[in-house]
């Protein structure tokens, strides 16, 4: 009996012991389960130099997370093997494994910068934008090559800033010779100028070319109110508010000394907001240029100018004596002065010729004023308009105030035309020796005392062949000069046509003017 109830007692104490532990467990453990343990899995991301990388992406197991201002982002992870990628604009990619095995783990991962490499186009252009082919280009760290038809050729360079070097016979290079490739193609265009030839980039270079006058030069940028140099040079205030200062100012008519020789190349660019105020008698020749000898102006486009000067004065030049005035033009302005007043050129004087020009300013003043030239003296103009309003006292004219010896050849005027004597649409006065051919005026004409003329105002015996006025605007008491047609006559002209039998545009080539449409006057093909 004793025998049973010791081993009772040892059974009744192993199902206590069983019970404790099981207890135990099931407070310790969820569903009976063992519990698994997670730990840190730490990525420091840097650069080759050991810097922070912040915004890179750092794939965990499938999960992305993005590193902070410190290169830092963290997983939590329980034991096992784990793969990951890092991602980063600009560097490599980086792949690998990380291993948690019952303790956090660190992993300071270095990017290595993305090697790419990138097309460099190198567009080799003239002044005039037209390509140059057979360029010889060198660019640093690459065999030299040489551009094609279209002035073009290709490099491929990683990013960095590279030197080069061009050879181009004719030419010269003024580029800074650099360029900086920066994850991505890249296109350059480099002008090169004409040998021999000086850039002009901002008014203090302008201002520059009366320090040398004989020289060529070439206008590389537009310049206006916003061009380095405007305030001091070109603006109203400009030079004790006198503004702009003429290029080329000889000692006297007689010495020439001081004048504008050499060559201005306007590259189809525009100079626009100039100012001058030089209305006194001593100021004689006032424009862009003051006076031109032998010289020669071409593709120029200025606007907006406001002159004001006494005598020989106009746009581009106060005087053109001996040179030539090519494919340039005035627009938006006005001219005025006292006397040989022209919205292009005050005198044209000995000078080859002013072709392809035309002028859209107002000119007034009092005698010989015209819309393009005041007085034009043994020189030529053709191929030729103004548009411009003109009013003076005696010998003003739509296009020229005074023709002496001069050949007017291809023109026409658009402007109204007032003044007391000798008012004409196209010429105010013309003298001997002088010859007007192919030419039309348009504008309304009004004086007060005579020779009023829609072509002319009077004329000494000149030779006028194939001129036209037009009869619904001209003058009330008309010098009979050229035959009348209509405003519509007048527009639906066309190269080398005839209106009523009569030739309207005897030889005004198509390549020099546009004729538009039918309600059209003619422009320049250059516009």
């Amino acid at each position: 009996m004793l025998k049973n109830n010791y081993l009772i007692k040892i059974i009744f104490i192993i199902i206590l012991i069983t019970l404790s532990i099981l207890i135990t467990g099931c407070s310790n453990n969820e569903g009976g389960l063992s519990q698994v343990s997670n730990y840190n899995v730490n990525f420091s991301v840097l650069d080759e130099s050991d810097d922070p990388i912040e915004g890179a992406t750092v794939t965990l197991d499938g999960s992305s997370k993005t590193t902070d201002s410190n290169g830092v982002v963290t997983f939590n992870k329980p034991d096992g093997s784990y793969d990951y990628n890092v991602i980063a604009t600009g560097y490599d990619p980086l792949d690998g494994t990380a291993i948690v095995n019952g303790e956090d783990v660190s992993l300071n991962e270095s990017l290595s910068i993305s090697i790419n490499t990138y097309n460099v186009v190198l567009s080799i252009t003239d002044t005039n934008g037209d390509p140059i082919e057979g360029v010889t280009v060198s660019l640093e760290g690459e065999n030299d090559q040489t551009t094609n038809s279209n002035g073009m050729i290709t490099f491929s360079k990683e990013d960095g800033t590279y030197n080069y070097d061009i050879t181009a016979t004719g030419y010269e290079d003024i580029n800074d010779n650099s360029l900086t490739v920066s994850g991505a193609d890249l296109t350059e265009t480099i002008n090169l100028l004409p040998t021999g030839y000086r850039g002009i980039y901002n008014w203090k270079d302008l201002d520059d070319i009366r320090n040398n006058l004989d020289a060529n030069y070439i206008l590389m940028n537009d310049l206006n109110l916003t061009t380095l140099g405007y305030a001091d040079l070109a603006s109203s205030s400009a030079n004790e508010g006198k503004g702009w200062a003429p290029i080329g100012i000889p000692e006297s008519a007689y010495n020439l000394e001081g004048s504008f020789t050499g060559e201005f190349d306007g590259n189809n660019k525009t100079i626009a907001d100039l100012e001058i105020n030089r209305p006194d008698s001593e100021e004689k020749f006032t424009g862009l240029f003051g006076y031109i000898h032998e010289g020669t102006i071409k593709d120029l486009k200025s606007m907006n100018f406001n002159i004001i000067g006494y005598s020989h004065v106009g746009a581009i030049a106060g005087i053109n004596d001996g040179g030539n005035i090519i494919n340039s033009s005035i627009s938006d302005g006005s001219i005025d002065g006292v006397s040989t007043v022209g919205g292009l050129v005050g005198h044209n004087f000995n000078a080859n010729t002013t072709t392809n020009c035309y002028s859209k300013a107002t000119v007034q003043g009092n005698n010989r004023i015209g819309g393009l030239v005041g007085y034009n003296e043994s020189s030529g103009i053709k191929k030729c308009y103004a548009t411009g309003n003109v009013s003076g006292d005696s010998e003003c004219g739509g296009l020229v105030g005074y023709n002496n010896y001069g050949s007017i050849v291809n023109n026409y005027s658009r402007g109204n035309v007032n003044g007391n004597n000798n008012i004409g649409g196209l010429v105010g006065f013309t003298g001997n020796g002088s010859t007007i051919g192919n030419c039309f005026s348009i504008g309304a004409v009004t004086g007060t005392g005579t020779g009023i003329g829609g072509l002319v105002g009077k004329d000494t015996g000149e030779y006028i062949a194939n001129c036209y006025y037009n009869s619904e605007t001209s003058g009330q008491s008309d010098t009979g000069k050229g035959s009348p047609r209509t405003t519509k006559q007048m527009q639906e002209g066309t190269a080398d046509s005839t209106i009523d039998g009569d030739p309207m545009y005897t030889s005004w080539e198509t390549t020099i003017w546009d004729f538009g449409s039918d309600t059209d006057y003619p422009s320049l093909s250059w516009e």
